[in-house]
C-alpha cells in the first residue's frame, strides 16, 4: 500500500486477512484470492489529532476528565487545548497494489 495514516485492517471477499501498523504496509493476501473477482476493502483509522483539533477550534465541549494531570501548552492548568496543533496527514495515501510473489502455472 502506500502510505496509511495510521492503521489499515485489509479485508478479501469480507474475510479479515490482517491489521498493518506499521510500515511497509504489505501483507500476502494470496490464500484468499478466488479465480474470477475478488473484492478487496482496506479500512484505515487514523489517529484523533485532527478530531481532536477540530472540536477545540469550534468549542465543542468533548473533554469528559476532571482529575486528569494536564497542563496547557500555553502554560497553567487551563487543561488540553488542541486548536493550534498542525493538521496530520489522514487516510490512505498512495495507490494499493497487488504484486505476485511467485508465478502460478496456467490450467
Amino acid at each position: 500500500m502506500g502510505r496509511v495514516c495510521e492503521t489499515a485492517v485489509v479485508k478479501i471477499d469480507g474475510h479479515v486477512v490482517g491489521a498493518l501498523w506499521s510500515a511497509p504496509y504489505q501483507i500476502a493476501v494470496g490464500q484468499y484470492l478466488q479465480p474470477g473477482r475478488n473484492i478487496l476493502e482496506v479500512d484505515v483509522t487514523n489517529l484523533a489529532a485532527n478530531r481532536v483539533r477540530d472540536l477545540d477550534i469550534r468549542k465543542v465541549k468533548w473533554k469528559y476528565f476532571y482529575d486528569a494531570n494536564l497542563a496547557s501548552r500555553h502554560g497553567g492548568r487551563g487543561g488540553l487545548d488542541a486548536s493550534d496543533w498542525p493538521l496530520r496527514d489522514s487516510g490512505l495515501l498512495g495507490a494499493v497494489t497487488l504484486r505476485p510473489v511467485k508465478k502460478i502455472a496456467s490450467p
